[in-house]
């Protein structure tokens, strides 16, 4: 597809940023980004909707405007949140900005495209995205792919997220359903129209608004291309309370819909089967915290009385299920290594084929170490599945005692250096929100296969090799937040180094775009320690597979005892 349809008629495109209370400096790039767009000036418009409270932001912002209200249309817009009455947070803020900017112009443009504050924009992104949209009318909005510069290497909280991004959306997007994830989303006006602005009763206003659009029979599109990149937070706290926030508010949203998900009439539910179930897995993904939770104490405690979690009569379907479970355990494993190898190899480059690109050296990055990155990935996504379990568990406690959830605006989150300030309230307060599962559940483990090994017999022998494996499993994939706070990652390069800034002529701002040497998705030479884990696995699967054949006695402990009456 070419941009030659798009070129001969240009829509109008009304830019939203969105912002609240973050660093001016962080705006200030962003807003730099989409005054460089390779688009036509007079055919779209910036708005910097503004839910803070600084006003040395307003003032500078207010300025720019000034300096390119001649040339560009771009303005701001301060949202005056009235006491005790609800602000609905980000999709109010989204809210106030599409009935001013309706006020202000009459109405909106053709398209609206929804920015983070802290995403720097592609200048290609317009003439990249508009065109999906020639494919099908129905097509009600593009996700872009999210992209993060400032990452630590060997990513142990795993914020890449380029998992979710290049495997889950994308596949979605074959189905045209895709969520829309935020940062990057450009839609229809008329659907913004149609849906009365964004919807205001979840914290994650993103997923709420895809549920509705895909519920009314529209479709999306995610592409893969590098058109924006962004901040993670850089602390253990903000990180939490970022995943924390996503799945929670997910889960509200399926929760505040669930009659609407599972309507049967066309016109009250046009979703497809597919779609339906792809809402109600994602939506519901928190309540897996507690299958995980119940599976890493269920092996503690067994190794600790040493007593077996199953048991039966026949000692062939024994031998059969213990293999089946071990390879299950291997292979899921392996699998997963094959889904990622290709994704992360396709990383390295944007697809450019869908969309005749301006200029892609605009998007190159650092290559990567396709190994180094699939295996970095994989075990960090496995470690992240089980690790984030007791902060979501502590979070659905209280969504069923219905305390409020907090919507903490990314800018708000407490930098890795403020949050260390005062350590043991930092402590203290992940204790309680989580973290004292994961410290008791490491120490006690450790002290269980301490003491079983000391007093191991050859009769518990086939229970310990069974059981001692699963606890160091739970303690690896427990260990990433421990990590964290007694080796935090070592100080970086500042954001702005990340960054190359092009001067532009009198009184104009810079350009802004990331470095090419910048990667994004980066290791080092100690992410290769991360196939030890793997490696242990395989042994352990292999050590247990050849004794249930070659000992007789393995299988004892797992066998039902009959009593024989006595005559």
């Amino acid at each position: 597809m070419e941009n030659k349809a798009i070129k001969e008629t240009y829509p109008i495109v009304d830019v939203f940023i969105v912002c609240c209370n973050e660093p001016y400096d962080i705006l200030l790039d962003t807003v730099r980004s989409a005054l460089s767009l390779n688009y036509p000036k007079d055919k779209y418009r910036i708005w910097i909707l503004d839910d803070g409270n600084d006003k040395s932001i307003e003032e500078n912002i207010i300025k720019i405007c000034k300096t390119y209200e001649t040339t560009l249309h771009i303005k701001y817009i301060r949202r005056l949140k009235k006491k005790n009455t609800p602000h609905f947070y980000k999709a109010g803020n989204l809210n106030n900005g599409f009935r001013e900017v309706k006020q202000i112009m009459g109405q909106l443009g053709d398209y609206v495209l929804v920015q983070d504050v802290d995403m720097i924009l592609h200048p290609d992104f317009l003439l990249r995205t508009l065109p999906h949209f020639k494919e099908d009318d129905r097509i009600a909005y593009l996700q872009a792919g999210q992209n993060y510069y400032n990452l630590y290497s060997s990513d142990i909280l795993c914020q890449a997220l380029i998992g979710s991004n290049q495997v889950l959306l994308y596949c979605d997007s074959n189905n045209q359903s895709s969520t829309c994830i935020g940062s990057g989303m450009l839609i229809k006006s008329s659907i913004l129209d149609e849906l009365n602005g964004f919807p205001t009763d979840s914290i994650t206003e993103d997923f709420n608004l895809s549920f509705l659009i895909h519920k009314l029979g529209y479709k999306s599109v995610y592409i893969t291309e590098h058109l924006q990149f962004g901040l993670t937070p850089d602390s253990l706290t903000g990180t939490i309370e970022q995943y924390k926030r996503w799945e929670s508010g997910n889960f509200q949203v399926i929760c505040n819909n669930f009659d609407k998900l599972f309507a049967y009439k066309r016109d009250q539910n046009q979703m497809t089967f597919f779609q339906r179930s792809y809402y109600f897995i994602h939506g519901t993904r928190i309540i897996n915290c507690v299958m995980q939770l119940y599976f890493m104490l269920i092996v503690l405690v067994s190794l600790w009385i040493e007593k077996p979690y199953i048991i039966l009569a026949n000692s062939s379907i024994i031998k059969m299920t213990l293999i089946m479970i071990w390879i299950q355990y291997l292979f899921s494993r392996f699998i997963i290594y094959f889904i990622h190898y290709d994704m992360v190899s396709d990383y390295n480059s944007s697809d450019y084929d869908s969309v005749e690109a301006i200029n892609t050296n605009e998007t190159k990055t650092q290559k990567m170490n396709s190994f180094l990155c699939v295996l970095q990935y994989v075990e960090r996504t496995i470690q992240k599945s089980t690790w984030t379990s007791p902060f979501y568990f502590v979070s659905l406690l209280e969504i069923f005692v219905k305390i409020p959830l907090p919507f903490i605006p990314t800018g708000s989150y407490p930098s890795i250096h403020d949050e260390r300030k005062n350590f043991l309230k930092f402590i203290l307060n992940l204790s309680y929100k989580g973290l004292i599962f994961h410290i008791l559940y490491i120490l006690i483990g450790l002290a269980a296969i301490i003491y079983q090994l000391i007093r191991m017999t050859s009769k518990t022998l086939p229970l310990l090799l069974w059981y001692i494996p699963l606890v160091i499993i739970n303690i690896y994939s427990l260990i990433p937040p421990i990590w964290f706070i007694i080796f935090p990652p070592p100080p970086t390069r500042t954001r702005q180094d990340l960054l190359q800034y092009t001067e532009q002529g009198e009184n104009q701002e810079p350009q802004v775009k990331l470095k090419t040497n910048i990667s994004l998705y980066p290791t080092s030479k100690y992410s290769l320690l991360l196939i030890m884990f793997p490696l242990f696995i395989i042994l352990m699967v292999s050590a247990n597979i050849i004794l249930l054949f070659v000992s007789p006695n393995y299988i004892q402990p797992f066998l039902i005892k009959k009593n024989i009456p006595t005559m």
